[in-house]
Formats: structure tokens, C-alpha cells, sequence
């Protein structure tokens, strides 16, 4: 077993799938696959069995994945902090990226790479409070969130925004309006990842203000599992304008939701004492267009 075995087990148990472990990972589902399977075949274990919504940890991978996370942890901090010892010359910022907001991210550094010589930042994924916990620690000089953070050492800045859209299957009676608004989804099945999601709380908190019934609200972990729902006409389902693509691969319907004021945002975050630290902040500058 190796630290690469340990990422992509991980990255499928926290997923619920191969599929969704895959495209995080961007890697290939069979990759995944045959990694998890080497890894049962080493230690004689099997490690998930399946149900209907997708994958489950057996008893041995839950031990796997509880004692397996703590040493990705460390990994992580001592990769980060044999990086930072090692960027000595013009270096670049170290970035933790939230899983939810790597999608833009990545692509706003693939673009800047091919427009600037200047060496972008080091990137490492994490969950949302992974990411605070890096930036208070010194792991980070600059995270990216989904919502500003919060407490008087940080500073925090929105750096880009996207329309919300709603996800339907062409044969909902939705399909055929070119906006919605709140009203139109009174008695619809909401489809949706949990709430830790910034976009799905914030889409949540409208809904309620609006006092919009939803017949029932099914939350799950598999992102592809959704989809799949919403194309067999079992529900709606919130993305963010710049995902949509996606889900018109998968044959869904993506509608604008008339109420702009509701957007997916993107933040960047950076410790107060960071401030002079100019040469940190500008590659994300110079990425995102803004004045940090």
C-alpha cells in the first residue's frame, strides 16, 4: 500500500463512487478501479460493497479510511512544508483549494499559465474546514472558499461569480420555460448534494424566504447519482452557471433562475499578517483580474 492507493481510496469513499472519485481526481474510473482492487487483493479485505445509492464502506474500510485520513493529513502538511522550504527563488503562493471550488480554480490557473512565465502557486485540495485550519496554521498563504471567512485575522475578498441555474429532465414540464423563478418549483423533489455545499445553502435559504414547498428534498453524496435522477424525471437540481455544461452532456435541461440576486460566489482568503506579502497575492491578481 502507498500514499496514492491511500488518496484515490479516500477520494472514492468520501464520494460514494468511482464516477465522482474520478472526475475530483481526474483520473480515469478504471484507474480508480484497479488501484482500489489492488488494494483488496493485497490485504485479502473488501473494502466497499454496493447498494442502491451507490457505494458503501465495509467494517475494514471504515478502519481504512478513519486511521488512512489522519496519515494523509500529515502528508499533506509535511508535502506543504517541504514545498515552502523549497521555494526559494520568485515564489509562488501556496494555495489551498476547497474540493467545491476546484473546477474554476483549476481553470483560472490552466489559462494564466499559458499567458504568464511567472510561476503559479502550489495547489492543495481540502474540505472547507480544512482550509481555515491550513490559513491559521501557516500551511496557506491564500485559500479559495465558497463563503467569506470569518474571524478578525483573516481577510476575505469574492473574487468571481456565476448565475445559478436548475438542472431538469427534458421531459419535466420546466423544460420548456427560458426562466424560472422560485414559484415555478412549488411541489417539485429537490435533488441536491448536503448543505455544507455554499451553493445548495444559499439556494436553500431563498427557498425558505420565499416560503417554496418542495414536495420532498433527497440529499446525497453521489453527484452522478443526482444526475441520474434528474434525467430519469425524478426531480430538479441547483448547479452553478459555470457547471452546466456538464450536465448538458448528461442530456438535462439547465434553466436560469430568474432571481439574479442568487449566485454562486467564489472567495479568496489570506491571513491579516500576510498584508505586505504582495509577491503571495498578485499571481491571484493577475489570475482573477481583482485588486486583493
Amino acid at each position: 500500500m502507498n500514499i496514492r492507493q491511500l488518496l484515490y481510496f479516500s477520494a472514492v469513499a468520501e464520494e460514494n463512487s468511482f464516477s465522482g472519485a474520478a472526475e475530483r481526481l481526474h483520473l480515469s474510473r478504471q484507474t480508480l478501479s484497479r488501484s482500489i482492487g489492488e488494494l483488496e487483493e493485497e490485504w485479502g479485505l473488501a473494502l466497499f460493497k454496493r447498494n442502491v445509492v451507490g457505494l458503501q464502506l465495509t467494517s475494514d474500510g471504515v478502519f481504512l479510511y478513519e486511521h488512512g485520513c489522519k496519515l494523509l493529513e500529515e502528508w499533506s502538511g509535511l508535502e506543504m512544508a517541504m514545498r515552502a522550504r523549497a521555494e526559494t527563488v520568485q515564489p509562488g503562493a501556496r494555495v489551498v483549494v476547497i474540493s467545491g471550488t476546484q473546477t474554476i480554480f483549476l481553470k483560472k490557473i490552466e489559462e494564466y499559465r499559458k499567458n504568464h512565465s511567472r510561476r503559479a502557486p502550489s495547489i492543495t485540495l481540502e474540505t472547507e474546514a480544512g482550509c481555515e485550519k491550513a490559513l491559521l496554521q501557516g500551511a496557506a498563504d491564500l485559500i479559495t472558499t465558497t463563503a467569506p471567512v470569518a474571524g478578525a485575522r483573516i481577510c476575505s475578498r469574492k473574487v468571481c461569480e456565476f448565475p445559478m441555474y436548475i438542472a431538469v429532465s427534458p421531459k419535466n414540464s420546466l423544460a420548456r420555460k427560458k426562466g424560472l423563478r422560485m414559484k415555478d418549483l412549488e411541489g417539485q423533489t429537490l435533488i441536491t448534494l448536503p448543505e455544507i455545499y455554499h451553493i445548495v445553502r444559499e439556494f436553500l435559504e431563498a427557498c425558505r424566504k420565499r416560503a417554496v414547498p418542495f414536495q420532498k428534498i433527497e440529499y446525497n453524496i453521489d453527484f452522478p447519482y443526482c444526475c441520474e435522477l434528474v434525467c430519469q424525471n425524478k426531480g430538479v437540481m441547483p448547479v452553478a452557471g459555470y457547471a452546466i455544461h456538464q450536465q448538458e452532456r448528461l442530456g438535462l435541461q439547465c434553466i436560469p433562475l430568474a432571481e439574479k440576486e442568487i449566485k454562486w460566489e467564489m472567495y479568496v482568503s489570506w491571513h491579516k499578517r500576510d498584508e505586505e506579502k504582495q509577491a503571495v497575492r498578485g499571481v491571484l491578481e493577475e489570475i482573477f483580474g481583482v485588486k486583493l
